[in-house]
């Protein structure tokens, strides 16, 4: 089994659902990776990607700024700041719909450059 520790003790594993946020939350990021390497292929072939390029910057404006996380880390770093943030941002709902609509956009852009 694989844990990690929690930085209260660095002894005591961190929540299982602690860990699935960050297995998520990096799940995520690497799908909007995918998606904007599709775009810029896209571009570099002329197709259109104007729907996944606004997808992307309407997807970092939800995402916390640096000044925002290192505010709410200040008041107590159990919490998690990237993830609380998010979460008051966002319900479960949002968040299913923002993976479903990259996936979408990857789905459509493959298609468009002749990939699976």
């Amino acid at each position: 089994a694989y844990t990690v520790m929690a930085p209260e003790d660095l002894v005591t594993p961190i929540a299982t659902r602690n860990w699935e946020g960050f297995r998520l939350g990096a799940q995520d990021a690497w799908y909007l990776c995918m998606l904007e390497g599709l775009v810029a292929q896209a571009q570099q072939r002329e197709i259109d990607a104007g729907e996944a390029k606004a997808w992307l910057a309407q997807v970092r404006d939800l995402v916390p700024i640096s000044s925002e996380v290192q505010e709410v880390s200040r008041e107590e770093y159990s919490n998690y700041p990237v993830v609380s943030t998010m979460a008051d941002r966002l319900s479960g709902a949002d968040l299913e719909d923002v993976r479903r609509t990259t996936a979408r956009h990857i789905v459509a852009l493959r298609e468009a450059l002749g990939g699976d």
